[in-house]
């Protein structure tokens, strides 16, 4: 796999591997070692697209995106549907 990337170490939507549909963090611990496998396979851009609905503590959110940097994902896209956007308190 390694060289199939135009730029490795870049985060964007055209590389690598994007985690996304539904929400993956409804299932923290397949995303957890989802993340890893695409590290040991030396797959870049590895990043994760959610919209935020399971970080309700500050201490668990910090703690699994820590979990995940380590496990090797590069980057996070956070979603926000502009249609009920205006409605949710920041």
């Amino acid at each position: 796999m390694r060289g199939q990337y135009p730029d490795p170490g870049q985060v964007g939507v055209n590389n690598g591997v994007h985690f996304s549909g539904g929400e993956p963090f409804r299932n923290f611990d397949l995303l957890l070692e989802l993340t890893d496998m695409a590290h040991r396979l030396e797959i870049p851009t590895t990043f994760v697209e959610t919209n935020g609905y399971w970080a309700m503590s500050d201490t668990t959110t910090r703690q699994k995106l820590r979990r995940l940097k380590d496990a090797g994902l590069d980057g996070i896209l956070i979603s926000a549907n502009p249609f009920i956007l205006e409605h949710v308190p920041f």
